[in-house]
């Protein structure tokens, strides 16, 4: 429809080309007399003034709407597949999983042994030695050195945990329920991402469309201010009707540099949710209005209970906490290692020597202040804090459907509404222009019929926003990003 409507445009341009190529000049097949009038000489003067000025815009709306149509076309899922690649929330929660890998692969890592090699370097100042008296008479005792004054020592030791009352089952079990919980907060921002993008996506398509809007409206009130100026010239209207299409076309010049500006705010907007460059320009595909659900409330909400990203987070949460319990009560059990060391010493003696050493190591902690007894505490506290915390978000999900569906319904119904009022206004305004032409209406009639036109136009527009809005708002209810 974009396509078709810069097309028409296009064409219009090249028309406006042809007709300031030509001097603007026109002529009327009527007779001689009526031409050479004063008073319609004046009006003739102001319309061909007017005239060109509505040329000039079009020329420059044509160049507009030649910049959009040279610029790259976006469609709305383009857009936001755009953003789930490059929003810089969704690149935070993709390294949260990252780190979330990493601390599985941390906790899984002590299922293996462990081998650890150093170097030491001794330095005795005084070396420790006892003297061995002499089994021969008369000679002097024999002194040993138990260390020498300088020594390294090299050694390689390997560790294997055998049993450890549960404490790595444990922590693997945890670790994973985090990253389940990471994982579910990744889709989580991703649906909110794609939400804010189709926000952002439609609330451009609006200003665009407001912005339509208000050129017609513009250029309604350029024709109101002709043809009152032609009545007062002609001594058929009073002054008060130029002054009031004047005030007309003030406001509506003004509504539309508003509307324009506006259409560059909720630009810039959209390239932040992208994360593309705020100056980029591109030309948006109209979706057009979303197709109303088939199914029931009662199965969208059981839809949303099975897929929505934060009911499945908070059911991890849960998981880890109930994995911390089982962590920390693995501090009342004892453990079994296993160990093996290999050390190399340079100066072999009595208390250092080369060779291998093997233990097996049973240790329990015997008492230890009422720590394992608190940390049991806290973790239950935090199982039940996240069995509340689950109940509260699944409450929270079953309202976000039912509002979300409730809204989609109220802008359905808001949009046939503001079809209605737009035909009655254009009816009216119709009605208002045929009643002002032949003297019967008034001018202050004629600006209200235009006023309620150009509202009831931007009432239809943002309902037609507010409804696919809506329609967003109940797929990120349901934990829909891409649809």
């Amino acid at each position: 429809m974009l396509k078709h409507q810069a097309s028409r445009k296009t064409k219009a341009c090249f028309g406006a080309k042809l007709y300031l190529g030509m001097g603007g000049d026109f002529r009327i097949p009527t007779h001689q007399a009526f031409l050479n009038n004063p008073k319609f000489q004046r009006v003739i003067g102001m319309l061909r003034r007017n005239t060109i000025g509505l040329m000039l815009m079009l020329l420059f709306s044509c160049a507009s709407v030649l910049a959009q149509e040279a610029a790259p076309t976006l469609t709305i899922e383009e857009a936001v597949r755009t953003a789930l690649a490059k929003n810089r929330s969704v690149q935070a929660a993709v390294e949260e999983v990252a780190a979330a890998r990493a601390r599985l692969r941390a906790a899984r890592a002590e299922n293996f042994p462990q081998l650890r090699a150093s170097v030491e370097y001794r330095r005795i100042t005084a070396p420790p030695s006892f003297e061995i008296p002499s089994l021969t008479p008369g000679a002097p005792p024999r002194e040993v050195a138990v260390a020498t004054e300088e020594n390294i020592v090299r050694t390689i030791a390997a560790r294997q945990a055998l049993y450890t009352g549960g404490r790595i089952p444990a922590q693997i079990s945890r670790a994973e329920a985090l990253l389940d919980a990471a994982l579910s907060r990744l889709g989580s921002t991703e649906a909110q991402v794609a939400l804010q993008t189709r926000e952002a996506y439609y609330r451009v398509l609006l200003s665009q469309s407001l912005v339509r809007s208000a050129e017609e409206s513009l250029a309604a009130a350029r024709e109101q201010l002709a043809a009152a100026t032609a009545k007062f010239e002609a001594g058929t209207a009073a002054q008060f009707d130029v002054l009031r299409a004047q005030t007309q076309v003030s406001e509506a010049e003004q509504n539309l540099a508003e509307a324009r500006n506006q259409v560059e705010i909720s630009r810039v907007n959209l390239n932040r949710v992208l994360g593309t460059p705020l100056e980029q320009v591109a030309a948006l595909s109209e979706p057009g209005l979303a197709a109303f659900p088939e199914e029931n409330l009662s199965s969208l909400i059981d839809a949303a209970r099975r897929q929505r990203a934060e009911l499945l987070a908070a059911r991890a949460q849960l998981a880890a906490a109930e994995a911390g319990i089982r962590l920390a009560e693995s501090q009342w059990r004892p453990e079994l290692d296993l160990s093996a060391n290999y050390q190399a010493v340079s100066e072999v003696t009595p208390a250092l020597t080369t060779g291998w050493t093997f233990a097996a190591i049973a240790s329990m902690e015997i008492f230890d202040g009422g720590r394992r007894r608190a940390n049991v505490a806290e973790a239950r506290s935090l199982r039940d804090e996240a069995r509340v915390n689950l109940e509260d978000v699944s409450q929270a999900v079953e309202q976000d459907v039912r509002q979300a569906y409730l809204n989609l319904q109220t802008a359905r119904q808001t949009i046939e509404t503001a079809k209605t009022r737009l035909a009655q206004a254009q009816e009216a305004y119709n009605v208002a222009t045929v009643r002002y032409e032949a003297g019967v209406g008034t001018a202050v009639e004629l600006a209200d019929a235009l006023a309620a036109l150009t509202a009831a136009r931007t009432n239809l527009d943002r309902a037609s926003f507010n409804y696919n809005a809506a329609y967003a708002a109940l797929q990120r209810a349901l934990g829909r990003t891409i649809y």
